[in-house]
């Protein structure tokens, strides 16, 4: 969360209470915030995404979505290689 983007303070405060759980085997967490002010309204169902190499060298996409409450509930991660 380096880059600017509408809503990264307040994510960034959620992050001091956020436990997660691994939902789906590709490392796919669920989120669980027990504080922090919640996004505002008009950012909540814009997930935010960024692009990094995985353990062995291949690109993946990471999107991290807010619930309609404002706070974080999911870090989706994304296999970015094509098959043909």
């Amino acid at each position: 969360m380096e880059a600017e983007f509408p809503g990264r303070q307040e994510w960034r405060d959620q992050l001091a209470s956020m436990t997660a759980k691994q939902i789906i085997e590709d490392g796919t967490l669920e989120l669980r915030c027990a504080s922090g002010p919640p996004l505002p309204g008009k950012y909540r169902k814009i997930p935010s995404e960024g692009v990094c190499k995985d353990a062995n060298g291949g690109e993946i996409a990471i999107l991290l979505h807010a619930d309609k409450d404002g706070f974080l509930w999911m870090l989706e991660i994304l296999n970015t290689v094509q098959n043909p």
